[in-house]
Parts: structure tokens; C-alpha cells; sequence
């Protein structure tokens, strides 16, 4: 075995403002160096500057960062790398740049037989024949397939792999290290947390759907602008009806740079709900490991965002989600928290506050049991580590 491992990671977001992929990595990469005796990580990123200066706060390993546009210095790595990794997220999406990157990024891997690994990755719904084929490149190369959720168990089934060849495993961010609890208190404090308030915090993290031409859209599908006026209503029921039942909200958002900013859809819901005006909001950039000790403030969360959901989890958070998408469903199923899944396509916004109220119900025995479920979820996420050291061997 080498001295030095070398090992690229490209997800798609690393680079982002989110703090959902912002972990991912970390996690990732943290996992990663506990078994190897040394290890030169790259990751590849359309902004690497980003790269650098969360990896700078919240990591240890001197985490290069690579622009995935310069060709040229990503076919170099590619070439004398151990290892790559589509890691986490969700790569596997029917958009033309995402497609381009992942076919390239596998010829070359394959070209210089380098191995590549799935890491815990999830997919939207896919129908474009162009879209599985190029998947089904992808795969088929694969030294190792883990995935996340059931739907995308599904696609890859329809792209040529067996179930004997894949394997779901937990999302990264269940192995997440915290961060300092004193600096989880700071940003509080600064969002107008005071230490006499006597109700207990319950987060609300929505998510801001971008608008093109007048229209919401997500990363991966466009939108009714009808959904983004319901996540605002279904929002602002729920911050009226925690009020009114002596909560204090308090807005976590997991994005903090526009289109995406998450502080967007807070302060319209704040605008529109009768007790918005009570309602603290964090309006400073969450560290990615400082989601952790936030949420553990909290009694429960409502969520729009899947790595919210998981950080609030793991926190002891237990959360209900706003799942306008397959993967948040996936999710909260995988924490055994089906029966808190609120679909705004097929449900009113007061079906959510009764969701709500009835996690506020629950009791000690329940949370228990949710613990041990996390437990159990933070083994299995360090399932793809096991197989990546099989495979460097």
C-alpha cells in the first residue's frame, strides 16, 4: 500500500452555500482519514474559493479544491489518483450540465483505470432514455454502488445493476462532528435569544424555491408558483400555532446565499403569520457542524431540507418535514419518522400543524427509541469507509 492516498471527491454542491453538502463533504472526508494513514483529498468544485474557506474553519485536512471546468488540472488528478468519489447528494439528475460532468468525469476515470465509488448517493425521479443511458455508463464501471433511499434503488435497477452489486447504506452526515456548543450559543444569542425565556425553541428551516420568468423552481425540478405561496402559508400556520401553544420559533436557515437564501422565505413567512413578529431568525451563515448543537436547543424542527432533517436528528431534534420532493420522504423514513412526512401536494397547510402537534405529544419512550435508531444509522453510514479501504488495499 502507498504511503500517501489520493483521493478526488466531486458531489456537485460542494462548493455551495448550503450547509447540507457543506457537510457531506466534511463528513466524508473525516471518515475517510480515521483509516488511512495518510490521505491528499481534492475535491472538485465550480467554486473552489468556497471550498477553502469553510474547509479552512471546520476541517483539519487541508482539503484542496479543484474548478471542475478546468479541464485540463482534472484529467491530471484524475490520472494519478487511487481513488474517485461521487459523494453523497444527489448527483443523479436529468439536467444537461450534470449529465456532461458525470459522463466526462467517468471516461476519464475509466480511461486512466482509476477506480470510482459511489458514496451514499440519491437521485430524482428520471425518465429521459439519454439520462439512463449515461447512468448506465456510470454504473457499470463502478467498483462500488451505496445509495440512500428506495427511489433511487429503483433507477439504478432500470440502468442495469442488481441488488447483489449495490448497497443502501446511511447519509454521510449521521457520522457529522459537532461543533463547539459555545459558538452555537453566539449565534442564538445574536439572533435575540434571551437566557430568562422560559418557552422552549422549536426551528423552522423552509426553503426559499428559486423563481425564474415568475415561476419556483429547485435545483433539479421546476415548480407551480403555487407550491412557494403553500410552503409560506403551511410555514406561517405552523410559527402561529407554536405561539399560541407557548414555543418560541426561531428560523435555522441551511442556505444563506441568493437564489437559494433560505432567510428569503423566513421573513415573508414572518411577514404573513399573525405572530411573526415573536419569531427570532438566525440571519448569520451556519457553520456546517454548528447545525448539530443549534437544533439540540430545539424541541423538535419543522424542515424543508434533508440534511436540516438529519442534523436535527442527530441532534436529539426529532423533525416533521415540508416534503415537496422524493428525497425528503426517503429520508425521514430512513430515521423511522414516516408518519411525519407532510405532502404539500396533496395535503392542506393545517394538516402540517396537526403533524406538528402531534410530535409535541409524544413522550420520553418514543424519543428513546428514536435515539437508538440514530445509533444505529450512524454505524451504517460508515459502510461506503469499510468498502473504500477493501478496495484501496
Amino acid at each position: 500500500m502507498k504511503i500517501e492516498k489520493r483521493i478526488i471527491l466531486w458531489g456537485g454542491w460542494y462548493g455551495s452555500r448550503n450547509v447540507g453538502d457543506r457537510a457531506l463533504l466534511l463528513a466524508i472526508t473525516d471518515m475517510l482519514q480515521e483509516s488511512l494513514n495518510k490521505v491528499r483529498f481534492i475535491a472538485l468544485s465550480a467554486t473552489p474559493s468556497e471550498v477553502y474557506r469553510y474547509t479552512k474553519e471546520d476541517s483539519n485536512l487541508g482539503i484542496e479544491a479543484i474548478r471542475t471546468k478546468d479541464l485540463l488540472k482534472v484529467i491530471i488528478q484524475i490520472a494519478k489518483a487511487d481513488l474517485f468519489i461521487f459523494g453523497g447528494a444527489v448527483p443523479f439528475f436529468d439536467k444537461f450540465n450534470q449529465l456532461t460532468a458525470m459522463l466526462g468525469l467517468t471516461f476519464f476515470a475509466r480511461l486512466f483505470k482509476t477506480p470510482y465509488f459511489l458514496w451514499s448517493v440519491s437521485s430524482q425521479p428520471i425518465s429521459s432514455r439519454l439520462a439512463k443511458t449515461i447512468f448506465q455508463f456510470v454504473l457499470s464501471g463502478a467498483s462500488g454502488i451505496t445509495y440512500r433511499d428506495e427511489h433511487t434503488r429503483v433507477l439504478f435497477k432500470e440502468c442495469g445493476v442488481t441488488d447483489e452489486n449495490m448497497t443502501k447504506v446511511a447519509d454521510s452526515v449521521f457520522a457529522l462532528r459537532s461543533g463547539n456548543k459555545k459558538e452555537a450559543l453566539v449565534l442564538l444569542e445574536n439572533a435575540g435569544w434571551l437566557t430568562e425565556n422560559t418557552r422552549p425553541f422549536v426551528a423552522l428551516t423552509p426553503r426559499s424555491l428559486r423563481h425564474k420568468d415568475g415561476e419556483a423552481e429547485t435545483h433539479y425540478n421546476p415548480q407551480s408558483g403555487i407550491y412557494y405561496q403553500h410552503e409560506i402559508e403551511t410555514f406561517s400556520m405552523v410559527l402561529d400555532w407554536l405561539w399560541e401553544n407557548s414555543y418560541q420559533p426561531i428560523f435555522v436557515p441551511m442556505n444563506t446565499m441568493m437564489p437559494d437564501d433560505d432567510r428569503s422565505a423566513s421573513r415573508l413567512i414572518m411577514e404573513q403569520a399573525k405572530y411573526g413578529e415573536n419569531a427570532l431568525i438566525i440571519d448569520q451563515e451556519i457553520p456546517p457542524r454548528l447545525a448539530v448543537p443549534i437544533y439540540e436547543h430545539c424541541e423538535m424542527s419543522f424542515v424543508s431540507r434533508v440534511h436540516g432533517s438529519i442534523t436535527s436528528f442527530i441532534s436529539g431534534c426529532p423533525p416533521v418535514m415540508y416534503a415537496f420532493d422524493k428525497k425528503h420522504g426517503g429520508i425521514m423514513e430512513t430515521m423511522g419518522l414516516g408518519e411525519f412526512i407532510f405532502d404539500p401536494k396533496q395535503n392542506p397547510p393545517r394538516e402540517a400543524v396537526a403533524l406538528i402537534e402531534k410530535m409535541a405529544g409524544m413522550n420520553g419512550n418514543w424519543r428513546e427509541n428514536l435515539n437508538k435508531t440514530y445509533l444505529d444509522l450512524y454505524q451504517d453510514s460508515y459502510t461506503p469507509q469499510k468498502m473504500i479501504l477493501d478496495l484501496l488495499r
